[in-house]
């Protein structure tokens, strides 16, 4: 073999060991979404943020321009391959999912649809006559989550109202400048409806006032309204399974205490959870007005406000009672729909002021008295196998038996012996000579010949081969 070729043969090895260093350097293709998104079925606005999320990680963030966004994910140095994706619209999460994928590309819509929002407390005030305008009405304010939805009503009069406000202020010489315009009214008088963007709470903080004005001179006043500082408790229902409880507003589950006293008639209602180790476990539910009872027209029964009354404590808060029952939260309760406060002496009601009996719980009135019948029992276990019995006397001897029948044939007698040798016979005549053999010498020596041959080519072959390395 020449030096040159054993040159070659190197440097093709160490071409092969170097290629999987070469390909491993190479970037690995990313994974490509193009697309839009839409908010309750609106388009998502110009500068809205399109996040990719993947094992609870942000991997990439896009904005959107002119209707649509460009997502690029890369591997870097994770292994992303077949992972899930989740993304994000301005931090709301989005119903769609995708999978990373090498040099993947997709077109995709995001769409983020909003939970539907709870009507929550609600709070009534009388619209006062101002200027003998004859006119005199009503508002009612609902909580929709971050807004609140105002529902104006105006009596006719002697003047007609058009525009209308929710001012800063108190009704009076207090009364300061526009925090809200209302919807107007068109014919002087009857109803407006409005959907404000601000919470009940910072409307019901003592410094706003409802204003309406008279059609064509909007510098005379027709009707005003203080909005209250507190807040009437609101006492709704929902379900669970087949049964019908009450919640506040939000949902949150309401609870009675059975080691309470119910209030009936004359008698007033007594609270036994009323020292702070107690109230901090069972939140009492309080009130800042009278109780009100929510409208649910889709259900066959509701909150009974007939049913609700009030409590007021020695500190001077108002506890909401139902059914003369004080109303009470559970602190483990955390989002609508929990119920882990229904146990030992706390149940959940029905709205028709009765307790509800379920999880651990028992009927209280019940429990002395004689239950139900109770379901046939099951089958008993087999009985274990009986012990063995004595052994049976002897039986009596039996008669004879019959004569028995002939016996079979004999079989044949034994071979004789062998009889005893021959005498020893004539010899033979003697044999034809054989044909005299060759001489194996001559085979010895052409095999040796060979061997000679064979080892003179091999030696010379040898020497040839060192003289051309």
């Amino acid at each position: 073999m020449t030096k040159s070729r054993l040159i070659l043969i190197l440097a093709v090895m160490a071409l092969v060991l170097t290629l999987p260093s070469v390909v491993s350097a190479q970037r690995v293709p990313p994974h490509v979404f193009v697309g839009s998104a839409t908010i309750d079925g609106v388009a998502a606005e110009d500068g809205a943020i399109v996040t990719a999320w993947i094992d609870d990680a942000e991997v990439a963030s896009a904005t959107i321009a002119g209707g649509s966004f460009t997502l690029v994910i890369d591997q870097e140095d994770s292994t992303y391959a077949a992972k899930a994706i989740s993304f994000l619209l301005d931090g709301q999460s989005v119903a769609e999912t995708a999978t990373w994928m090498q040099g993947g590309g997709d077109e995709i819509v995001l769409t983020v649809t909003s939970a539907p929002v709870v009507p929550g407390r609600v709070v009534t005030i009388d619209l006062l006559e101002l200027n003998d305008s004859g006119q005199r009405g009503s508002a009612i304010l609902t909580e929709l989550g971050p807004d609140t939805r105002v529902v104006l009503s105006i009596s006719s009069g002697a003047l007609e109202t058009e525009l209308v406000h929710i001012h800063l202020g108190q009704c009076g010489a207090s009364l300061g400048g526009v925090d809200q315009a209302l919807t107007s009214f068109v014919d002087g008088s009857g109803g407006s409806n409005t959907t404000v963007a601000a919470t009940l709470d910072s409307l019901t903080d003592g410094n706003h006032a409802i204003n309406s004005h008279e059609a064509g001179n909007p510098g005379n006043y027709t009707t005003c309204g203080n909005i209250p500082s507190s807040i009437a408790a609101t006492v709704s229902t929902a379900w669970s399974g087949l049964n019908q409880y009450l919640v506040d507003h939000r949902g949150m589950s309401l609870y009675l205490f059975t080691v309470d006293t119910q209030g009936s008639g004359s008698e007033a209602p007594v609270a036994r959870c009323a020292v702070e180790a107690c109230t901090q476990v069972w939140p009492p539910l309080w009130t800042g007005e009278d109780p009100v009872a929510m409208d649910q027209p889709e259900f066959n029964d509701s909150a009974n406000a007939d049913m609700l009354g009030t409590l007021e404590w020695e500190d001077g808060r108002t506890q909401v009672t139902y059914n003369g029952w004080p109303l009470y939260y559970y602190f483990k309760d955390v989002a609508p729909g929990d119920l882990y406060g229904q146990y030992g002496d706390w149940f959940l009601i029905a709205p028709q002021g009765t307790l509800l009996v379920g999880g651990t719980n028992v009927d209280p009135a019940g429990a002395a008295g004689p239950g139900p019948k109770g379901d046939r029992g099951a089958r008993g276990a087999s009985g274990s196998k009986g012990a063995t019995g004595d052994a049976g006397a002897n039986g009596a001897a039996g008669r004879n038996g019959a004569a028995g029948s002939d016996g079979a044939d004999g079989s044949d007698g034994a071979r004789g012996a062998r009889g005893s040798d021959g005498a020893d016979g004539a010899a033979g005549a003697a044999g034809v000579a054989g044909a005299a053999g060759d001489d194996g010498g001559v085979a010895l020596a052409v095999v040796a010949l060979i061997i000679a041959i064979i080892s003179l080519l091999g030696a010379g072959g040898v020497f040839f081969m060192r003289r051309g390395s």
